[in-house]
């Protein structure tokens, strides 16, 4: 009986790296969005500035400057929770507490 129990956890052991490589983390790799314009809106009278997609939303790059006079208080409407929002146009879902970065390639600046 021992020796079933012992060659069992053997066969286990030598298993157990082949699972836990099969369970490591897969890259999704999808295709290049279409090109798309986007507009840059510049107000003169306070120095703050937008950018918003000029015709489809998807792939989808909106952002600003600062934080606009309608910043949320903790009461009320919120009217801006982010800076930034960059999307894939894949609109896929997120899980909490996953880390995530979106880096634009060849860009002036080599990491996030």
């Amino acid at each position: 009986m021992k020796v079933n129990a012992l060659m069992a956890l053997a066969i286990l052991a030598l298993l157990w790296p082949a699972a836990a490589l099969r369970a490591a983390v897969t890259k999704t790799t999808w295709s290049d969005a279409p090109a798309r314009e986007f507009v840059f809106v510049e107000n003169n009278s306070d120095d703050n500035f937008f950018v918003t997609p000029g015709g489809a939303l998807d792939p989808r790059m909106t952002g600003a400057n600062r934080w606009t006079g309608l910043k949320y208080t903790g009461s009320g409407t919120i009217y801006q929770q982010s800076l930034g929002y960059i999307d894939n146009g894949y609109n896929t879902g997120l899980n909490a507490n996953w880390k995530f970065d979106m880096w634009l390639e060849n860009s002036p600046v080599s990491h996030p």
